[in-house]
């Protein structure tokens, strides 16, 4: 049988994962519309605080991840909602900075999240 731990530290480590790219995609848009992504549609504003709001996704799904792996029940269901937030950032950052939800893009977005949640599903510490 498979440990809690190991559960949750897969878990984690995949909510982390999700954490870099935002942190990477944020920093790539902090100063606005790169030049070599053409389909972005969004103006400059629109990217910059497309891109800040990235980096703050990036820090909370790192805390979230890293609280995941220590097995904090409180930190489980937090590791769990920013999942759910980073989907639902991902369908309204597409719309904003594309003009569509890009289901190429928030399509994987959604089955990582569910994949996430059932291993802290099952990874969850439950007393007695």
């Amino acid at each position: 049988m498979i440990s809690s731990t190991v559960f949750l530290s897969l878990a984690g480590g995949l909510i982390i994962l999700l954490g870099a790219g935002c942190g990477v995609g944020g920093v790539t848009l902090w100063n606005g519309k790169p030049d070599n992504w053409p389909d972005v549609v969004a103006s400059d504003g629109v990217v910059r605080r497309t891109a800040r709001g990235l980096v703050g996704m990036g820090v909370l799904l790192l805390a979230t991840g890293l609280t995941t792996i220590f097995g904090i029940p409180v930190g489980c269901v937090a590791g769990g909602i920013s999942t759910l937030l980073f989907v639902v950032g991902g369908f309204l950052g597409n719309h904003a900075l594309f003009g569509d939800i890009r289901p190429k893009h928030t399509g994987p977005n959604v089955v990582l999240a569910c994949v996430i949640w059932i291993l802290i599903w099952f990874g969850f510490p439950v007393d007695g």
